[in-house]
């Protein structure tokens, strides 16, 4: 299943990986957080 020896370069690069992809899902959530926003204003207009 997992290697017992993992080199400190792919924890580095799992790390990195796991920040980009959280940053990612902030933008997501904060992109359809502002479209659901718009939508209720239209139509409530």
């Amino acid at each position: 299943m997992f290697p017992l020896y993992v080199s400190p370069e792919s924890i580095k690069n799992f790390r990195m990986g796991l920040f980009i992809s959280l940053l990612y899902l902030l933008l997501i959530c904060f992109f359809a957080r502002g479209l659901a926003v718009m939508l209720l204003i239209l139509v409530k207009n």
